[in-house]
């Protein structure tokens, strides 16, 4: 006898309106309920319109024809590579200095918790049981939150005028990005 998950309810909620107006993008909510009476839910998102599933692509709450989202996805890319590569060399440069001007483990811990950087837990004891590499790394296992990292280093021994033209650099590239998707939207 197996356990078997079951349809219990079924919602749909229109996002927006497609450009051709016969259809909508819309987030389909699913319930499900088990032998167990265990729930779950399941979200999916879609073009609920034929003609216009296949020009366009809804992306970040707009409309975009496909060949201007691929423009945007390979801007994004390039961006997300710049940007890791520009947390490495932060981290390498002055992640030391960092450490040392806080002192402890602790004065670390401290910082980051009422900073509310690099999403700390909310006990030193998990701090010190996963390590701050566990945190702030060279960029190679979590995802790379440069705007953690900056405001770190910049509070605490300060950005040259070089690395802060790389942090303004990656913000007009972001900026250039959402004037072009605006520009582009249908």
């Amino acid at each position: 006898m197996g356990n078997k998950w079951e349809l219990q309810d079924r919602k749909n909620k229109v996002i927006k309106i497609c450009p051709c107006g016969k259809g909508a993008y819309v987030s389909i909510r699913s319930e499900y309920e088990d032998d167990y009476l265990r729930a779950r839910t399941r979200t999916d998102n879609k073009i609920d319109c034929i003609e216009c599933e296949t020009k366009y692509m809804f992306y970040n709450k707009c409309w975009v024809t496909k060949e201007n989202y691929e423009i945007i996805r390979e801007k994004e890319t390039t961006l997300d590579d710049f940007e890791k590569q520009v947390y490495r060399k932060l981290y390498n440069e002055y992640y030391d200095l960092v450490l040392d001007g806080l002192k402890t483990k602790k004065g670390l811990y401290d910082f980051l918790y009422s900073n509310r950087l690099f999403n700390m837990p909310g006990t030193l004891q998990t701090f010190y049981k996963n390590g701050a590499e566990y945190y702030i790394d060279d960029g190679s296992r979590h995802y790379c939150n440069l705007h953690d990292l900056y405001k770190l280093i910049d509070l605490n021994v300060g950005l040259s005028k070089e690395d802060n033209q790389l942090i303004n650099d990656i913000n007009e590239k972001k900026n250039a990005i959402k004037v072009f998707l605006v520009n582009v939207a249908v």
